[in-house]
This record gives structure tokens, sequence and C-alpha cells, in this order.
């Protein structure tokens, strides 16, 4: 994965949508793609984001903080 990728898998998890479409606009990714990770980031505490760039499938896990308190 590309350091770009990166970057972008790191804005969609903090949940910083502004600039993850900004990104994924540069890096050609559809924002139907960005915006179903989101919101699937927003109602979910734990959730697996796949974004298809092409044929590579990039994953991403939102932390949980099930049992932190």
């Amino acid at each position: 994965m590309s350091p770009r990728h990166q970057t972008l898998m790191g804005l969609l998890i903090k949940g910083n949508p502004a600039t993850a479409k900004e990104l994924g606009r540069e890096l050609g990714w559809g924002l139907s793609a960005i915006h179903l990770a989101l919101i699937r980031l927003r109602d979910q505490e734990h959730v697996e984001i796949v974004l298809r760039d092409g044929v590579e499938h990039y994953t991403a896990r939102k932390p949980s903080f099930k049992g932190a308190a």
C-alpha cells in the first residue's frame, strides 16, 4: 500500500471526511466508497473498511475500545 493510500485509510479511521474526500479524489477513488466508509465508521464501534482501487483492496480497522474504561 502506498503512503498516500495509508494516509487515506488513516483519515477515514479518524473520521476526517473533508480531507479524506480530497485525498480520495486525487487517488481516483469514488466518493461513494469514501461516504460508505465514513457512514460505517460513524455507526459501528468496530468496523473493517474495504476500499477498492482498481483490482486491489485496502482494509483498515477502527480500534475497539471496549473494556478500556
